[in-house]
């Protein structure tokens, strides 16, 4: 991956409220994660990566949407504060 890849992606982000900001390092660890975790896979072309299907559909589309929109919910639950934190 080089800056060529990383410019493309930032200016297809450029419209984005808030403003985008990443780093080449920050940039570059993520596909390296993804990558770890076999959500995406290199292509023999440098720059270009496919997703992995399986990670995509899991044979029901519904439950696995289901199952993001749960873990969405309890992290925001998770992320906001009581008045009690407050004190």
């Amino acid at each position: 991956m080089d800056k060529y890849c990383l410019s493309d992606f930032m200016a297809a982000h450029a419209e984005q409220e808030p403003p985008l900001k990443l780093s080449a390092p920050t940039f570059l660890r993520g596909l390296s994660e993804l990558e770890k975790s076999s959500i995406i896979a290199k292509n023999i072309r440098k720059g270009w990566y496919f997703i992995n299907p399986n990670f995509v559909f899991s044979g029901d589309r519904i439950a696995f949407t289901q199952i993001i929109e749960k873990a969405s919910k309890k992290e925001k639950e998770e992320d906001q504060l009581t008045l009690e934190d407050l004190n």
